[in-house]
C-alpha cells in the first residue's frame, strides 16, 4: 500500500514528455552506450600495463568490482539523483527510484527520439568510467575496502550533482552551459583535479 501510493506520487511527480521514437537514434545511442562499455575493461587493462607484474590482477579487480558497484548505484538512486525533477538547481530527487518510470516503449525529460531506459543506460556509461579513471591516482596504494567506499562518494558526491547542474535542470544548464561527451567541465575536468589531490595526499 505505501509502495502504490509512492509510485502514484513518483508518476504524479514526472512532467510529461513530447515523444516521437526513431530507431535510428535508438540504434545509434545504444550502439555508442556498448562501445562507451567497452571502453571500460580497456582502461583495466591499460592501468595494468603500467604498474608492476604483482598489482596488475589488483587493479582489473578494482575495476571490474567498481563496474558492478557504480552500475547498481546509478539504478537504485543515482539515474534519480542526476536526471529526477530540479532542487533548488542542484540536485535531482527519488522520482525515478530503481529505475520506476524509467521505459522502453517511452521517452524522458532529456530524451524526445529515444526511449527513456536507453537513455538511462548511455548515461550509465559515463557515470561509471569517470571515477575509476582516477584509479591511476592511488594504484598500488588503496586497497579494495577503501577504493569501494572512495568512488561510491566520489559518484554521490560529484558526479550527480554536477552532472544534475549540467545536463538536466541545475543552474548551470540554466545559465545554457554545454557540455558534450561527458569529458569536459564535471567529469574529466573535476576527475583530474581529484587525482591531483589524492597524488599530494597519497
Amino acid at each position: 500500500m505505501i509502495a502504490a501510493a509512492a509510485v502514484d506520487g513518483v508518476t504524479a511527480a514526472i512532467p510529461p514528455a513530447t515523444c516521437s521514437l526513431n530507431t535510428g537514434d535508438e540504434s545509434w545511442v545504444m550502439m555508442c552506450g556498448i562501445l562507451v562499455l567497452c571502453m571500460i575493461p580497456s582502461l583495466a587493462l591499460f592501468e595494468a600495463g603500467l604498474l608492476r607484474r604483482k598489482n596488475s590482477l589488483h587493479i582489473i579487480a578494482q575495476i571490474f568490482i567498481g563496474i558492478g558497484v557504480l552500475s547498481v548505484m546509478w539504478f537504485i538512486f543515482g539515474y534519480s539523483l542526476t536526471f529526477g525533477p530540479d532542487h533548488y538547481g542542484i540536485i535531482g530527487d527519488f522520482s525515478y527510484i530503481f529505475f520506476f518510470n524509467v521505459d522502453i516503449q517511452s521517452c524522458g525529460p532529456q530524451s524526445d527520439k529515444i526511449p527513456h531506459a536507453v537513455f538511462a543506460f548511455f548515461q550509465m556509461m559515463f557515470a561509471v568510467i569517470a571515477p575509476l579513471l582516477v584509479t591511476g591516482a592511488f594504484a598500488e596504494r588503496l586497497k579494495m575496502g577503501p577504493f569501494i567506499i572512495f568512488i561510491i562518494l566520489w559518484e554521490t558526491l560529484i558526479y550527480y550533482p554536477l552532472a544534475h547542474q549540467i545536463w538536466a535542470d541545475g543552474f548551470l544548464g540554466q545559465m545554457n552551459t554545454l557540455e558534450f561527451c561527458s569529458c569536459g567541465f564535471f567529469s574529466c575536468f573535476s576527475t583530474y583535479i581529484f587525482f591531483i589531490v589524492l597524488q599530494v595526499v597519497l
